[in-house]
């Protein structure tokens, strides 16, 4: 998966089909250190639901680049959430990263996702 700095301009697939402003959130690879923490269960349930929904579905397959072993966790789409006048893009791994590497995410993501109320979409 190619890594992207949070909150930097989303430019990898398609960049043209988002919303102008559309940014960065949980593009991570090995090389790169992120910051950790024990993030809420109501937080991790909503994001577990936005990247049920998926969004810019690919062809190829990425793996969590810190798990091993061929069942480590793969996806092939991302997730979006708006929030604080901005569209955020992540793939949909970001919810293994939370829960299985304790990434948190930056705050104004975090908030998008608890503000993120399902049945107004």
């Amino acid at each position: 998966m190619a890594f992207f700095e949070d909150l930097t301009p989303y430019t990898y697939f398609h960049p043209e089909d988002d919303p102008l402003g559309t940014v960065n959130v949980g593009w991570l690879a090995r090389s790169h250190p992120f910051p950790t923490g024990e993030t809420s269960g109501e937080f991790r349930d909503k994001l577990a639901r936005l990247c049920q929904r998926r969004f810019k579905q690919t062809r190829g397959v990425h793996g969590c680049e810190f798990c091993t072993g061929r069942d480590r966790p793969k996806s092939s789409s991302e997730m979006r959430v708006s929030g604080g006048g901005r569209v955020y893009a992540a793939p949909s791994l970001i919810y293994h990263s939370v829960v299985a590497h304790d990434y948190w995410p930056p705050d104004e993501f975090v908030a998008a996702v608890l503000a993120w109320a399902p049945e107004s979409e």
